[in-house]
């Protein structure tokens, strides 16, 4: 009997462990996951950067700009830059490269570019045009988890453990945080002040020529 009892209690310590080596080996995999994302799209940001600045210098006498207006329909920055400025368009899987939420975001990888107000606020005005001084780059990032750990982990590797990303209220334009360079913004769709993992608040990072 004591040796059945034993059995059983054995049985149950290692399934027991088994799901805490699971759980726990999950969530580490998961904070490194965001933070090596965390760390490509920073570089990413910091690479295309480069190549418009060196575009500009080449080609425009140094001013940021792209000779067509750069609307989401009728030209790609990649069709500039690739593949003297840069060899291809960075990529990672969460980064979203469809017409939802904007046509300003349907370039290779998802990349463009854009013009922000006094409040961080992107294309408030309007795309911009031919010429017109370039002053952020946007990506959008899409509705997964995967995508909101790699946000959280952007704004506290760059900025401290305490700093969150940049939310808005208005559906209709990204927004960044205009101390910072590099940022990530969204949609704070239920108003409560914080980056919810429900598939429901739009993503976008971006960079600021500051």
């Amino acid at each position: 009997m004591v040796n059945l009892v034993i059995t059983i209690l054995s049985i149950a310590l290692v399934a027991i462990a088994a799901v805490m080596a699971v759980w726990y080996g999950g969530s580490s995999f998961m904070n490194q996951q965001a933070k090596a994302d965390a760390n490509t799209m920073i570089q990413n940001m910091q690479q295309m950067a480069a190549a418009i600045q060196l575009y500009a210098t080449q080609q425009n006498g140094g001013n940021v700009s792209f000779p067509v207006t750069i609307d989401g329909t009728t030209a790609s920055i990649g069709t500039y830059l690739m593949p003297t400025y840069i060899q291809e368009m960075p990529y990672l899987p969460i980064y979203k490269a469809t017409t939802d939420g904007g046509t300003s975001f349907i370039y290779p990888g998802g990349w463009t570019v854009g013009i922000l107000d006094s409040t961080g606020q992107w294309n408030v005005s309007g795309s911009p045009t031919a010429g017109t001084a370039i002053q952020a780059i946007g990506l959008r990032l899409d509705y997964s988890t995967r995508a909101y750990n790699a946000c959280i982990q952007l704004v506290q590797q760059l900025y401290g453990p305490s700093a969150t990303p940049t939310p808005r209220s208005n559906p209709s334009y990204v927004k960044m945080n205009l101390s910072r360079q590099i940022d990530c913004g969204y949609l704070d769709a239920n108003s409560n002040g914080v980056l919810d993992n429900d598939g429901a608040e739009d993503i976008s990072i971006l960079y600021h020529f500051n």
